[in-house]
């Protein structure tokens, strides 16, 4: 498994031939796609190579007590934080049009290797 800081310049390169008219977007994101997927746990890269089915993603709700919808800052729960994620450009040195075309190819490769994005299911318990 690789970081993406690592891959990165690969990944802006291969962006930057697409955008400067050289590459086409399939061939692209497909490129992308298998740049990226370097950067995934080996177990990830065993289970895309297989095509194992994905699983569905799950989010649990706690039941709420009529107070608790009447006063939320009283509600209980985890807070999440996120820290130490760098914000990073795929085009580097261009337009934002050209970031969002970028952004675009990204978002391929990405549906290219997990599929397209799947309803989250919802349980509700205690």
């Amino acid at each position: 498994m690789e970081e993406l800081d690592h891959v990165l310049p690969e990944i802006q390169s291969v962006i930057a031939r697409y955008l400067d008219g050289d590459a086409e977007f399939d061939a692209t994101a497909r490129t992308v796609a298998e740049i990226y997927k370097r950067t995934l746990p080996t177990e990830t890269q065993d289970d895309l190579d297989r095509q194992a089915p994905l699983q569905p993603r799950q989010i649990q709700l706690k039941p709420l007590m009529s107070a608790q919808w009447l006063t939320p800052k009283n509600a209980s729960g985890p807070t999440i934080r996120i820290t130490g994620v760098k914000p990073f450009s795929l085009a580097p040195g261009r337009s934002l049009d050209d970031e969002q075309k970028a952004f675009t190819v990204f978002s391929e490769a990405l549906h290219l290797l997990f599929g397209p994005p799947r309803p989250a299911s919802f349980e509700f318990g205690s």
